[in-house]
């Protein structure tokens, strides 16, 4: 019927109709896999793509819209230009201001304003069209603010004109975040004679500090913001670099929400391209409540190795609360590795055997990559490799990172801490008479606290804690 009925608007309608269907759909009247979301309904973002392209170039405005009688100024749209997650001292957002209606050459007024939630206005500015705004030509306005520091900004922007004939269109806000950028202190070390030393920085929580032996080298020799030194016999620089957003870079492989079997285990193979690190998964579980998720895992493919129990290593078991058996679950657990052009198979299954997996039978095995990791469906198999069905599509998601992204979303950059390797000297002060309340002043070396005072019989008279220079007072 959808296909009768797509023909006939095509032919009724056209050319004031846009075609949805070809390439979208299948002969069999079904979405292209190639852009079907996975639930057999919902285009994914390349279908979205498609359609968008050919709304564009309908121009459909030339066609419908009628310009206003009087002048109508409005701010169209609002967008950051090249923002960075973690900031910039100088951003820059680009206002888009258009005339729906015809110029009465009177002067249109657009305010701009940055702010955020903890400084308030950032910037602001008033930028005046004398003439007003030519109509259905958009112009471009800028400002300019400073997103160095984390936090909740908007870009507000209002347009005023003693001649306008609708305010709805006259205020735009665009709200966005930064993350801030890290902040550090350096803490050196000092050594009386040869030995280990202990670096540290100190620095945000949310951050990571990268060792480096030099400014140059690309490799890494330590992570954390501690880092004892190898034995040393002489003052040597080590460099930090503070660093903050994940480390690696991040992806993830979608099956199917599609779903018409709920069993309560199921098998596929995870083939890595690189060396990757597998995160969690999601999983399209039937059964609501609180639920026990057992994952196992097993060198090689699953195949030939269903209903063997002893092939297969417990990795983890994840409680988790299932609150929509229409929703995947997120099910965090302590992830595991895959060696580039390794295969690994995984077994999913419910603790409680009464509990049960959403999947489908696909009619055939299903293949998802990306280019660091491939996944292939699939089985279903009951609670304690008890039964296998083949082939099966279970419904859910696979997280991982691979690779590394040593800089974050931004860095300090690499900066010198250093372990002091320093002998021990002091000027002595040579003295006659010392008079009530004079005093004995030693300059020494620096990076040196703590002083203890001695008579001729080595009795301990006083200890002080200074950083240059120690008094002694009779």
């Amino acid at each position: 019927m959808q296909w009768d009925l797509k023909d006939s608007i095509l032919s009724q309608f056209s050319p004031y109709a846009i075609d949805f269907w070809t390439t979208i759909a299948t002969p069999s009247y079904f979405i292209d896999p190639l852009f079907d979301s996975g639930d057999g309904v919902h285009l994914n973002d390349s279908g979205h793509n498609i359609l968008e392209s050919r709304v564009i170039a309908a121009d459909i405005l030339q066609n419908v819209y009628t310009t206003p009688a009087s002048p109508d100024p409005s701010v169209l749209s609002i967008s950051s230009e090249y923002l960075t997650v973690c900031g910039d001292f100088v951003s820059a957002f680009n206002i888009e201001t258009l005339n729906f209606g015809p110029n009465d050459s009177l002067p249109v007024s657009v305010y701009l304003e940055l702010s955020d939630d903890q400084f308030g206005i950032v910037d602001s500015y008033t930028y005046t069209y004398s003439q007003g705004i030519p109509p259905c030509i958009i112009d471009t306005l800028q400002i300019f603010g400073s997103t160095y520091y984390g936090g909740n900004y908007a870009v507000t922007s209002i347009v005023s004109g003693a001649s306008n004939s609708n305010t709805s269109n006259d205020t735009l806000t665009y709200q966005f975040s930064t993350s801030g950028h890290p902040t550090w202190v350096a803490n050196h070390d000092t050594l009386c004679d040869s030995g280990l030393a202990v670096l540290s920085v100190s620095i945000d929580p949310q951050d990571t500090v990268v060792w480096y032996p030099d400014v140059f080298s690309p490799i890494p020799i330590e992570y954390g913001n501690i880092f004892q030194t190898p034995f040393i016999t002489s003052t040597t620089d080590w460099y930090a670099e503070v660093v903050r957003g994940e480390l690696h870079y991040s992806d993830d492989i979608f099956t199917s929400n599609n779903s018409t079997i709920n069993w309560n285990g199921t098998m596929f193979d995870l083939i890595g391209h690189e060396n990757i690190e597998i995160d969690s998964f999601d999983i399209k579980i039937n059964t609501t409540g609180t639920q026990d998720v057992e994952i196992y895992r097993k060198s090689g493919s699953y195949l030939g190795y269903e209903l063997d129990p002893s092939a297969w290593t417990l990795i983890d078991i994840v409680t988790v609360d299932v609150l929509n058996p229409s929703i995947q679950t997120h099910v965090p657990f302590n992830g595991f590795s895959i060696a580039q052009d390794d295969t690994v198979g995984i077994y999913l299954t419910m603790a409680d055997p009464n509990a049960d997996l959403s999947y489908i039978n696909a009619g055939g095995v299903q293949t998802r990559s990306t280019n660091e990791l491939t996944m292939v469906t699939g089985s279903g198999v009951s609670n304690n490799f008890s039964n296998s069905y083949y082939p099966r599509d279970w419904n859910g998601r696979v997280y991982y990172h691979y690779g590394e992204r040593l800089q974050g979303d931004c860095s300090t950059g690499r900066f010198p801490v250093t372990a002091f390797l320093s002998d021990l000297s002091f000027e002595t002060i040579q003295d006659t008479i010392i008079d009530i309340q004079d005093t004995l002043l030693i300059t020494t070396t620096s990076g040196m606290t703590d002083y203890e005072w001695m008579d001729q019989l080595q009795a301990h008279l006083t200890l002080s804690r200074l950083n240059l220079e120690t008094e002694f007072t009779l």
